[in-house]
């Protein structure tokens, strides 16, 4: 949910009171660059906004299925 209101918006409201209209910085991507000097800006987004979250949900359904890890929170 939180990617479509990306996308709507062009960004996240914080990062754009921070570092102003520029779409293309990210929060992480500013504070990551500080550790990695020549990470570059639209991998990184990529990688972020794309990868990480695809990623958590294979690893927590190979946690739970495969692994056999019960589910911590129950709702």
């Amino acid at each position: 949910m939180l990617q479509v209101y990306y996308k709507m918006r062009g960004g996240c409201d914080l990062t754009f009171a921070e570092f102003g209209d520029d779409r293309n910085t990210t929060f992480a991507w500013h504070y990551l660059r500080k550790i990695f000097p020549s990470l570059n800006q639209k991998t990184t987004k990529f990688y972020i906004r794309t990868i990480l979250p695809l990623a958590l949900v294979v690893v927590s359904f190979l946690l739970q299925e495969v692994a056999g890890y019960g589910v911590w929170i129950g709702l």
